[in-house]
């Protein structure tokens, strides 16, 4: 599981914040602005080009795990996004916890199609009938 490195600056503990550059286009920038408020981003600069729009926040480095795949789902695959290291700053804050649910495996087995034809329904499912499954 990732983790954030933590360092402590004249008594106070510190976070590392990155640089985070989006170009998505203009129809989705409220879905990108709500996932990067909700992470704690701050927004730097916004440029329009187009129909696409040049977005760069500030954002902790804890923000970043498992944003990438948020805002793909939220754009429709359309955001670009690439980040940079910025400097260490204030903790500043808490951050939501998991938004969507997730389906763990109850006993050790081989899988079946009868038991993941219910379960898709309710889930994105990355296993297929008759693999290993692991108890969680």
């Amino acid at each position: 599981k990732p983790k954030v490195i933590f360092k402590e600056l004249n008594g106070h503990k510190c976070e590392p914040v990155e640089n985070l550059v989006i170009d998505v286009p203009q129809q989705h920038v409220g879905s990108v602005m709500e996932a990067i408020g909700n992470r704690r981003g701050e927004l730097v600069r916004m440029d329009s080009k187009g129909n696409m729009t040049h977005l760069e926040f500030t954002i902790p480095a804890r923000g970043l795990i498992g944003l990438r795949t948020r805002l793909l789902n939220a754009t429709q695959g359309e955001a670009v996004m690439h980040h940079t290291f910025h400097d260490y700053q204030f903790i500043r804050g808490a951050l939501p916890g998991r938004q969507n649910g997730v389906m763990v495996s109850m006993e050790l087995g081989t899988t079946n199609a009868y038991a993941l034809d219910t379960l898709q329904e309710r889930g994105v499912m990355f296993i297929n009938p008759v693999m290993k499954s692991m108890k969680a």
